[in-house]
């Protein structure tokens, strides 16, 4: 790094306080996990390592009228995994609880301090909503009408309910305002936003032409529809892939999480003429190319579809999409961002030209999209427990809704046998003895361990860190910043990270594992600075590794600072796991040493044991 020394602190002095005030709380899984138990080697006694898996679910109850239902007891509970019943080991009832009214958690940490994890404090609720305005799959009108109705739901916000507002846009996902319950806060952002004209779903809505004349109607029906093709494609991988971020990113904060998805929806299935798809570059029979989203410098990536005949299904990358949401304890509540509406075929706009000698068969223009405002938000709302909300004019009430539905749910957690983790899809089926209830919870999960991430992989991973404007939680990383007292117009950067979070190894008597660091430095105008990423090696003596695991793992790094530099991105990343965390920092002015700083002579060099 510019001007940097790397080393491992010797103790948490510089950065106790920090770590006072964001306490690093693994939060319950929401997926199977496993444990490790690794005694300390003593001489000649071989190392045992003992592997449990924990599935733990979040489940809600409701009555017939819709109420949560909170008086339930283990013992009224039965679960049953891939059709074997199981014997339930964790049970918490989790209800709402009452937070300071109209506080943001960020705003109690010093102004120099960040972290990753702000949702750990103490009495932040069982249950944290995103609204994510998708301003990228829903027409322009309908944007303006759903700015409304949040601005409507907004107004009702109680102080026990912690909201964030997202947009997803053709420039990719966007922070309007971060987790807080200051509903006049969230207002004054809603009102400051202002719709998004996405391009890509225009080009993939085109009309039938109407010329006169029906052989150059064919010409341009039939370009059209490559045309739509193309740009639906885009939309079902940039969704997809903004919802992983989105997992991503929330898969840190302890508890359940709602993400309510005001959209215009996205198809799982395109019908259109696929018998020129080789035309496009790069493209053949099996595979499309599609453009992602942002200015992740991901250029084209391929686009896997399953097809039958003329028909492209693209319900595994929803699913996919439902299996990151689960691994993070996520529940979606899709909305339909436009209210009472008439089937699309007989839709006036569409100036449909039907021949009723070629019906039943759909017109063959613009990747007809079957069931376009249903089908994906019922299909992940079933995979993650949530609810879809659509062909209704109360978007308001359909979020009030979503936030309701969890304000009691139950969390109930069982040991996997290893003879039962068999790499397959395990379906879950979960009742209680009151009759007349409803009862939901995700469908299943899958029984198969993460496979250590190819070199590949974990570029790909940093690359979409660097670019996205949401931090990664997987890794919980605390984050103080200080005028630095050994470089000119520098910063000092002590970060704290939990080496219980890490896919740590035993060899050789020592604790084996390996870090990535990157630092980015976000400068005015959009621009980024790269600083080149280092990669830390960790030997940890038995005793090392039991203070760092009591203590956390404090690393610190001087770092020039650019004159425009306006905040500092960290990433750390687990090489074994894939796992990633990072924080932004903002940077001001007292941050930065001043110019009369003599730099020490020579090179600081790692800690080593």
């Amino acid at each position: 790094m510019t001007g940097s020394a790397l080393r491992f602190a010797s103790s948490i002095a510089a950065i106790s306080g920090l770590l006072a005030q964001t306490p690093a709380q693994a939060p319950i899984p929401s997926e199977p996990t496993e444990s490790s138990v690794i005694p300390q080697p003593a001489g000649s006694v071989p190392t045992i390592k003992v592997i449990t898996r924990l599935v733990v679910l979040n489940v809600l109850v409701h009555d017939r009228h819709g109420r949560p239902v909170g008086d339930l007891s283990k013992a009224d509970f039965e679960v049953t995994d891939a059709g074997r019943r199981q014997t339930v080991s964790l049970f918490a009832v989790n209800r709402l609880a009452v937070a300071p009214s109209g506080t943001s958690l960020a705003e109690t940490l010093p102004r120099n301090i960040a972290t990753n994890r702000p949702l750990t404090q103490a009495g932040i609720p069982a249950s944290v909503t995103v609204v994510l305005i998708d301003q990228y799959n829903t027409d322009l009108i309908d944007q303006v009408y759903v700015k409304r109705q949040v601005i409507k739901f907004l107004s009702t916000l109680e102080s026990n309910s912690r909201v964030a507002l997202y947009t997803l846009s053709s420039r990719g996902l966007g922070i309007m305002h971060d987790f807080t319950n200051n509903a006049a806060s969230l207002s004054a952002a809603m009102a400051k936003t202002a719709p998004h004209l996405s391009r890509d779903l225009q080009a993939a809505n085109a009309n039938a032409a109407n010329t006169g004349d029906e052989h150059i109607d064919e010409m341009i029906d039939e370009s059209n529809t490559f045309m739509s093709e193309f740009f639906s494609r885009d939309r079902i991988l940039n969704t997809s892939a903004a919802f992983k971020s989105l997992a991503d990113h929330l898969s840190g904060i302890p508890g359940r999480k709602n993400l309510v998805w005001i959209t215009g929806s996205v198809p799982t299935e395109l019908l259109g003429n696929l018998g020129a798809i080789k035309s496009f570059p790069g493209s053949n029979g099996n595979t499309m190319e599609g453009q992602s989203l942002g200015r992740g410098g991901q250029n084209k990536q391929e686009v896997n579809a399953t097809r039958y005949g003329g028909e492209q299904y693209f319900a595994s990358y929803i699913d996919e999409v439902g299996q990151a949401l689960n691994n993070a304890n996520v529940a979606i509540y899709p909305v339909a961002a436009r209210g009472l509406q008439a089937p699309p075929l007989f839709d006036a706009s569409s100036n449909l030209k039907i021949d009723r000698r070629a019906l039943p068969k759909l017109p063959d223009f613009a990747s007809y999209e079957r069931n376009q405002n249903t089908t994906t938000m019922e299909r992940l709302a079933r995979m993650t427990g949530g609810k879809a909300f659509y062909n209704t004019n109360g978007i308001a009430e359909a979020v009030r809704s979503a936030i309701d539905d969890s304000s009691v749910t139950y969390t109930l957690g069982y040991y996997v046998s290893d003879s039962e983790w068999d790499n397959r899809y395990h379906k879950l089926r979960v009742t209680v003895s009151r009759p007349s209830v409803n009862v939901r919870t995700k469908q299943g999960y899958l029984a198969q361990d993460r496979p250590t991430p190819t070199s590949a992989q974990i570029e790909d991973t940093l690359k979409k860190a660097v670019w996205s404007p949401l931090d990664s939680t997987r890794l919980s990383v605390a984050a103080r910043v200080d005028p630095s007292s050994s470089l000119p117009n520098a910063s000092r950067f002590s970060f704290a990270i939990t080496p219980s979070e890490m896919n740590l190894r035993q060899a050789n008597g020592r604790y084996m594992g390996e870090l990535d660091l990157l630092v980015i430095q976000h400068r005015k105008g959009g621009k980024q600075a790269a600083e080149p990423k280092k990669t830390i090696t960790l030997a940890l003596t038995p005793e090392r590794y039991q203070r760092i695991l009591q203590n956390g793992m404090v690393l610190t790094e001087d770092l020039t600072i650019h004159a425009d530099t306006i905040a500092v991105r960290i990433i750390v990343l687990d090489r074994s796991s894939g796992a990633i965390g990072s924080v932004t920092m903002r940077i001001d002015p007292e941050d930065k040493s001043s110019t009369n700083v003599i730099p020490p002579v020579g090179q600081t060099t790692p800690e080593r044991e």
